[in-house]
């Protein structure tokens, strides 16, 4: 993927990602962390975090609010 990624022209775009650390480290972890270096490299911003979990529901659920803050911001309108 980050061959694909270097050989796009750079868009107008963030990224937040995230990856548990139960995952498997040669498929999921490494590669996550290269795409997150290779897209850092680029210009890019990007939200990365390690979450205490595997690739599940649960943990989709908790990170989920995290993600949408990191893209489209928080607004207090109290």
């Amino acid at each position: 993927m980050s061959v694909q990624i270097k050989s796009s022209p750079k868009l107008p775009l963030k990224f937040y990602m995230n990856v548990g650390v139960l995952e498997n480290k040669q498929t999921m972890i490494n590669n996550s962390v290269n795409v997150k270096n290779t897209l850092e490299s680029l210009g890019y911003h990007v939200d990365f975090e390690f979450f205490k979990s595997g690739h599940d529901y649960l943990s989709w659920g908790q990170t989920l609010a995290t993600g949408l803050i990191s893209l489209i911001g928080y607004h207090d309108e109290r």
